[in-house]
């Protein structure tokens, strides 16, 4: 139940329980970024609190929960895809033994989109502020248009209102007059609209507070040019970007881009429209009351946000293999994240297949970080077998705190490392991490690799996870065929695997020209890659690249039963190429036919 506060502070301090804020551990520093939210020149958030009202203090704590909002829905947004391409209606998530239905998350999301607010923009990063920019850059029609502070050759738009707010904005001290209302959102079509709504959102913030750049700039450098750059829109962010007229180069290109050709204006137009959509939504200017934010603070998503944000990182690994089959595992329909080993995932399209476990214990003599003794535990590693080892090549560890806590990541990257000597291993946060390599040794600090501000909104962070995984799982060599493709054509689908039959046997014929003639004749569009096998998979090459690797790959005896049993778990079709020592080796294998033979050489199609 809600209640009326006699001033800020009192409120405050009821959020601070309502919401179970760790402000000591894994919510240190929310403090300060309200108090930057609140008013970024005061010495502490007491002192922006005693000085702004509670209506504020919940529009600025509003502010702080978008991140965690846009986290929650991409949660939902993964598991739903995923339940719909594994024919599942309903998926429940379990954290911590909780049950965290995808209707908890609905039901948040669908309570946090019904509140109104003033405009509504794409919560971009600090790159993602530059949009219009890095997408005019090739413009011969942008050359002249900047943001004219301090240029003998100023662009005017020949708008009253727009030139109007130009020429206030290129005085000496550099005035923020209203948005002009030629470039009001509204009025502008896709594309557009978005970029006009964050300047139009920037220099809102900024009016709040500041009467001119000089001045909002005077107080940037005070704060020795700190910023938030996962959030294009913290007034930090702004005026580190106002340092390079920001705002001025919007509204110029802005207002250029309106006298633009159709077809050139429609074309840069989508381009914007495709920038903006790789970022979440966030609210600005929202109308909310403290009893609603109360509310939110109480659901158990909220409840569980620190945990979640590890469920979020698991999505975006499986989310770096776009072009993978990968398959989650569920426990009588429950995916769960525990404080034990559990399967999450299985690449099924990598070769070798690619495992995502979560809590893996694995033995460490003499760890130096705190909690661990003789073993470590990591958050995720990926894992897959090599000369019939299972081995992990990365880990992916998780923290989910506002500031840096530079001695312990220095400890997790140094005991992993050491846990781990094949595996890359990444530290990821949800906040600063600070210079966590600088007292390793060489031989491990190459393989550690931290990331900082790791948030839905931080784009390039997010890649930067990205690729790593999709380095280690490499090119997908199959895609099966899944439930949504039935009764569509499979031509061009890698469903089949040519395998070559390289033991001792086989010296003989391979590289010769009746080899490469039966190769050719089955072949087919349906063939992704060549497995070369004796009485295991040797190897794993592109089909153009067959000549040189079967002349580099020397098998020993024949038995190619267990090899084909092996491809068949990944490909719907197998055609070996082999003699008749390797039709021997298959005699348990069913569905089984030789479609063509050739001076000694067989071909035999193997269907799963």
């Amino acid at each position: 139940m809600s209640q009326v506060h006699k001033d800020n502070l009192a409120a405050w301090v009821d959020l601070q329980k309502r919401g179970g804020l760790e402000l000591g551990g894994r919510d240190e520093g929310l403090e300060e970024e309200l108090k930057n939210r609140l008013a970024p020149g005061a010495g502490s958030l007491d002192e922006a609190l005693r000085n702004t009202t509670t209506n504020d203090l919940v529009r600025a704590f509003f502010d702080v929960l978008q991140p965690f909002v846009a986290m929650f829905h991409a949660i939902l947004e993964f598991f739903e895809k995923a339940g719909a391409a594994e024919g599942r209606e309903q998926w429940n998530i379990m954290v911590d033994d909780v049950d965290l239905r995808l209707d908890h998350f609905r039901r948040y999301l669908e309570k946090w989109n019904s509140v109104p607010c003033e405009i509504e923009v794409p919560a971009v990063d600090f790159r993602g502020a530059w949009a219009i920019t890095h997408s005019t850059q090739e413009m011969p029609e942008m050359d002249t248009v900047s943001a004219g502070v301090g240029s003998k050759e100023q662009y005017w738009s020949g708008v009253v209102d727009i030139d109007d707010w130009l020429r206030a904005y290129r005085s000496e001290a550099g005035h923020y007059k209203e948005w002009p209302q030629s470039l009001a959102p509204s009025s502008l079509d896709p594309g557009y609209s978005d970029a006009a709504a964050l300047g139009l959102a920037a220099v809102g913030a900024i009016r709040k507070t500041y009467a001119s750049r000089q001045e909002l700039i005077a107080d940037h450098r005070k704060r020795h040019f700190a910023m938030d750059r996962a959030d294009g829109l913290s007034l930090r962010t702004i005026a580190q970007n106002e340092t390079d007229y920001w705002l001025g180069t919007l509204v110029a290109r802005l207002a250029r881009a309106q006298t633009l050709p159709s077809p050139a204006k429609g074309v840069l137009g989508k381009r914007l429209q495709d920038e903006f959509a790789r970022y979440s939504r966030k609210k600005f200017g929202a109308r909310i009351n403290i009893a609603d934010l109360q509310a939110y603070l109480s659901l158990p998503v909220w409840r569980k946000r620190h945990e979640l944000y590890a469920v979020w990182i698991a999505t975006e690994i499986v989310n770096a293999l776009p072009d993978h089959v990968c398959q989650i595992h569920h426990e009588d329909g429950k995916i769960v994240f525990a404080f034990r080993e559990t399967l999450l995932a299985t690449v099924k399209s990598s070769w070798p297949i690619v495992r995502l476990i979560s809590e893996r214990r694995v033995p460490l003599d003499a760890p130096v970080g705190k909690g661990r003794s003789g073993n470590v535990q990591p958050d995720y590693g990926l894992w897959r077998h090599e000369a019939g080892v299972e081995t992990c090549g990365l880990i992916i560890e998780v923290k989910h705190y506002k500031r840096s806590a530079s001695s312990s990541f220095g400890h997790v990257l140094a005991d992993y490392s050491r846990a781990f000597p094949k595996a890359n291993v990444y530290l990821v946060n949800h906040g600063p991490i600070g210079d966590v390599r600088k007292d390793l040794p060489r031989e491990l600090s190459v393989r550690c690799y931290p990331v900082k501000e790791l948030t839905v909104p931080n784009l390039d962070a997010r890649d930067e996870l990205r690729k790593a995984v999709r380095k280690y799982v490499g090119e997908p060599v199959a895609r099966p065929r899944r439930k949504s493709d039935v009764g569509k054509p499979s031509v061009g689908r890698p469903d089949t695997v040519l395998a070559i039959d390289v033991s001792s046997s086989m010296s003989g014929q391979l590289g010769k020209p009746h080899f490469f003639e039966i190769v050719q004749e089955v072949a087919d569009e349906h063939c992704g890659d060549a497995a070369l096998i004796d009485v295991s998979i040797l190897a794993f090459v592109p089909l153009e690249n067959l000549a040189e690797a079967i002349t580099s790959t020397h098998g020993s005896s024949t038995g190619l039963g267990e090899p084909i049993r092996e491809l068949l778990r990944t490909f719907k079709r197998v055609v070996v190429i082999t003699d008749d020592d390797g039709l021997n080796s298959l005699r348990q294998i069913s569905n089984r036919t030789t479609i063509s033979r050739r001076l000694g050489l067989l071909a035999i199609e193997v269907l799963a």
